[in-house]
């Protein structure tokens, strides 16, 4: 029945000539049978017709973003949103605008999507984007423009509070309230907040305690193995280490996580250590000068100047404006 209904859409395709209509309604029909890649093809061979049905750039939108295609679902959002003030696709664009780290561009959406829509989700997003830059005046009056009492027992809402909370130096308020929303959620980001808490007020022992008693329910947290890796490293070096390892085994490709590590190991003089791990994050990542800066530094440790000088040359061949490479290899060469 289906291929008969697909035959269908065929015939009535090359019958109106690739109409894009009975194209775009052809696209459509293989989408809702889980084709996507099959679907957005078809949409793609009438891309530019003159004329696209008003439903064309919402479903290539959506198609795109189903196939992680992030550019061309940004592309076809936009697209959207500039022949119709849709609210999802606003939000859409937000989403992806973060993702690719545009955040300009995705505070400008989201602040436009406040004045557009009667969509409280805007104003959550836009006083995010706003206290994450520290413009935190101008996040205030937009976080006070939501009715409180009609909005005060979202989590959204608690979690704006309380980080409003953290900022004024209400630590009592903003922990009580991280810790209400934490408890609805278990989610990283309270997690984070509740430590940063805690370290703003120095309590290093209930910060570390709070980040183990969640690792004991997540222990495939990445983000908060990664907070817990931050607030160990000045007092527990053990505890430290075990987190650094910890992120390397849930992220295995990760070279960042690769390259922290083989530094916590050279500043704890772990050196063969360091060395194996740094060479890793290398393998992983060719092309981040700051990998090969610790690779020197490692080298140097290792009595090997000649390796020492090769890892910082490479290092200012990928970035040749470095005064800081270029002073790290005068230093390495006087000695």
């Amino acid at each position: 029945m289906l291929d008969d209904a697909e035959s269908l859409f065929i015939e009535a395709s090359v019958a109106q000539d690739q109409h894009p209509e009975y194209v775009v309604l052809h696209s459509l029909f293989l989408m809702q049978e889980l084709q996507p890649k099959k679907a957005l093809q078809l949409l793609e061979n009438i891309k530019n017709s003159p004329q696209l049905p008003a439903n064309y750039w919402p479903l290539f939108a959506e198609l795109n973003l189903k196939l992680e295609n992030f550019n061309e679902a940004i592309a076809g959002y936009e697209n959207w949103s500039a022949t119709e003030q849709n609210a999802l696709a606003s939000l859409r664009l937000v989403y992806l605008y973060q993702y690719s780290n545009r955040l300009e561009k995705a505070l400008a959406t989201a602040k436009l999507g406040t004045q557009r829509f009667n969509n409280v989700v805007f104003k959550y997003l836009t006083v995010d984007m706003l206290l994450n830059k520290a413009s935190v005046q101008e996040a205030k009056q937009v976080f006070n423009s939501i009715q409180a009492g009609k909005y005060a027992e979202m989590l959204e809402w608690q979690t704006l509070k309380g980080r409003f909370a953290a900022i004024d130096g209400d630590f009592k308020l903003a922990l009580s309230t991280f810790k209400k929303v934490y408890d609805e959620t278990h989610s990283p980001l309270l997690v984070k907040f509740i430590t940063g808490v805690y370290r703003m007020t120095n309590n290093y022992p209930a910060a570390s305690a709070f980040l183990e008693s969640h690792l004991e329910m997540y222990p495939a947290d990445l983000n908060t193995w990664q907070v817990k890796f931050n607030v160990e490293i000045q007092k527990d070096p053990l505890k430290a280490e075990y987190a650094a390892l910890k992120i390397t085994e849930l992220a295995p490709n990760d070279s960042i996580a690769f390259n922290n590590l083989a530094w916590f190991e050279l500043q704890n003089n772990k050196i063969a250590l360091a060395a194996k791990h740094i060479e890793k994050a290398i393998e992983l990542n060719n092309k981040n000068p700051e990998l090969f800066d610790t690779a020197s530094q490692i080298a140097m440790k290792q009595g090997n100047k000649t390796k020492a000088i090769e890892y910082i040359k490479s290092a200012i061949t990928l970035a040749p404006n470095s005064a800081t490479y270029r002073a790290t290899l005068k230093e390495i060469e006087s000695k």
